[in-house]
C-alpha cells in the first residue's frame, strides 16, 4: 500500500475536531469528492495531508499527493496528475483518458492541493470519478469545484480565547490558537511560555489575528526578539509586521501580505476594485451592505461576509 504524501516538519495543533469530521466523511461510500475550502493561511493543506495520512490504510492502493500550486494552465492539470502517478499517456490518448485507463481499477485516495487557480479543470476530476468507481478525491481549494460529486467542508480558523473571561495560563495554553502560538514560539525560543504577565497579550494577539494559523505562526516566530506585548501593539500594521517565515515555505506563505496578494492577483480587475472598496468595513459585513456585486467575488479572497443578523 504506497503512501506518497509530503513529510511534515511540525505537529498539527488544535485540529482534532476537524480531523474527525474529515475522517468520517472519507469513510462514507457516498462521498467520492471532498473539498476543503477556506481563506489563505487557514491550514487547508496541512489538515488535508494529515487526514489523508490517517485514511490511507483504508485504501488498497494508498494515498497520493499532487501539488497544483505551480500549474498555471488548467489544461495541464491531468498531465500533472499523470506525471505524479507515474502514468505515461499513450499515443492518441489524452491525459484524462490515460488516467481513466490507469485508475479504473485502483482503490486510491488522490489529494489535489491548491486547486483554486485551475478550477476550470474541475470537469476532468468529474470524468475520473465517473470512470473509476474506487477512486476518492480530496481537494484543497480557496473556492469549491462546483461539481455534482462534491461535498464541501469549510476549514474554520482556530478557536480563540474569550477575552472577557480569560482563564489561568495553563487553561489558556490549551486553547487551540494559543497552543499553536506557543508551539511556534518555542521553535525559536525553547523557553517561551504563557505566564500571568504575558497571558493577556498572547490572548489578544490570537483574537486580533482571528485564529488564522499562518498569521499566528508568523507572529509567534518573532517572540525571540520581540515580547508578546510589543507584538500586540504593532498589529495595527500586521501586513508589514508578519513577514518573517521559514525560507522553505512556498513564497505565497512567507508573509501575510503574500498570502492575501496571491488570491488578490487572481481576481479580475473589476473584482479587485470591489475588494478595495470593501476595505472600508472593519470585521464582518452584511451582504446587503456590500451590495449585490460582492457575490461576483471568487472564493479566493478571505472576505468575512455575513447575512443580516448572522
Amino acid at each position: 500500500m504506497p503512501v506518497d504524501l509530503p513529510a511534515t516538519a511540525t505537529p498539527l495543533v488544535g485540529r482534532e475536531a476537524e480531523l474527525a469530521t474529515i475522517a468520517a466523511a472519507l469513510q462514507r461510500a457516498d462521498i467520492r469528492l471532498l473539498t476543503l475550502t477556506g481563506a489563505p493561511g487557514i491550514g487547508k493543506t496541512r489538515l488535508a495531508v494529515e487526514a489523508a495520512r490517517s485514511a490511507a490504510a483504508a485504501f488498497a492502493h494508498g494515498a497520493v499527493f499532487v501539488d497544483l500550486a505551480q500549474v498555471t494552465d488548467p489544461a495541464r492539470v491531468s498531465w500533472s496528475v499523470a506525471q505524479r502517478l507515474g502514468i505515461r499517456p499513450r499515443a492518441k490518448l489524452s491525459a484524462v483518458e490515460a488516467l481513466i485507463r490507469a485508475l479504473r481499477e485502483r482503490h486510491l485516495l488522490l489529494l489535489l492541493d491548491n486547486f483554486e487557480h485551475v478550477v476550470e479543470a474541475a470537469p476532468e476530476v468529474a470524468a475520473l470519478l465517473a470512470a473509476a468507481p474506487q477512486l476518492k478525491v480530496l481537494v484543497t481549494s480557496r473556492e469549491p469545484l462546483r461539481l455534482m460529486w462534491e461535498h464541501q467542508i469549510a476549514v474554520p480558523p482556530l478557536q480563540v480565547p474569550d477575552l472577557r473571561n480569560l482563564p489561568d495560563p495553563a487553561a489558556l495554553s490549551a486553547v487551540p490558537a494559543v497552543a499553536l502560538f506557543i508551539a511556534r514560539g518555542r521553535a525559536v525560543d525553547y523557553a517561551f511560555a504563557v505566564t500571568p504577565e504575558n497571558a493577556r497579550a498572547v490572548a489578544e494577539i490570537c483574537v486580533r489575528l482571528d485564529g488564522l494559523p499562518l498569521a499566528l505562526e508568523l507572529a509567534a516566530g518573532q517572540v525571540k526578539a520581540v515580547s508578546p506585548e510589543a507584538i500586540r501593539e504593532r498589529l495595527d500594521h500586521r501586513l508589514t509586521l508578519l513577514q518573517r517565515a521559514a525560507r522553505d515555505l512556498p513564497a505565497r506563505h512567507r508573509t501575510l501580505r503574500a498570502a492575501v496578494g496571491w488570491s488578490y492577483s487572481r481576481l479580475t480587475p473589476s473584482q479587485q476594485a470591489l475588494f478595495r472598496r470593501l476595505a472600508v468595513f472593519i470585521g464582518d459585513f452584511a451582504l446587503d451592505a456590500g451590495g449585490s456585486r460582492v457575490r461576483g467575488l471568487r472564493g479566493g479572497c478571505a472576505l468575512r461576509a455575513r447575512r443580516p443578523g448572522g
